[in-house]
């Protein structure tokens, strides 16, 4: 508690390292208070040993190995008064998706950086960088038609792959989802842009 209290306090201040400074200080208290402590470190040494895999014994035995061996048994699970197979399914789409979510945040950053990077991204109304996106080739199309344009053509550029063997070929089953949007048109003579 008092590690959290710190952290709160030094990033209140504005000090730099303050989760480092807490988790060493709380280390130093800890360490303190062995010394005036009867029997603190009575046990300490009681289970060392110098084999270095006797640690990861107990993990496979108790835990990893019994994923596979005991992890997919979801009676207990249904038996539960209110439980259902449908629940269960429920249960482990929404974890996927939850799972999905947390990586699609995470790869945002890098998303807009690559972009940034390659010089893709666009000006907002409000001046800011943006992604190209649907409502974007909306208002290009739209502007476009306004100012008299004709034959006004917005397409999105999907690309799936071919695959090709001897004796026949067949769209790969990858395809890029989205690679660019693409407008055209053509300008009625006479019009001022």
């Amino acid at each position: 508690v008092g590690a959290v209290i710190a952290i709160a306090v030094m990033s209140k201040k504005g000090v730099k390292g303050a989760i480092l400074y807490s988790i060493l200080g709380a280390t130093v208290v800890y360490y303190i208070q062995g010394a005036f402590i009867p029997d603190f470190y009575a046990n300490v040494f009681a289970s060392a040993t110098l084999d270095p895999f006797a640690a990861f014994g107990a993990f496979f035995q108790e835990s990893f190995f019994k994923v596979f061996t005991e992890g997919f048994d979801f009676t207990a699970y249904l038996a539960v008064e209110g439980h259902s197979v449908g629940g269960l399914v429920v249960t482990f789409v929404t974890t996927a998706l939850a799972f999905c979510m947390v990586d699609m945040f995470d790869t945002m950053g890098t998303l807009y950086g690559a972009c940034r990077g390659g010089g893709l991204l666009v000006k907002n109304e409000k001046g800011e960088d943006e992604v190209p996106n649907m409502n974007q080739a909306e208002a290009i199309v739209t502007a476009l038609r306004e100012r008299g344009y004709s034959n006004v053509r917005a397409m999105e550029n999907m690309q799936r792959a071919l695959e090709v063997h001897p004796g026949g070929v067949r769209p790969s089953f990858d395809m890029l989802g989205h690679t660019a949007y693409l407008v055209f048109a053509r300008k009625r003579s006479g019009n001022k842009v």
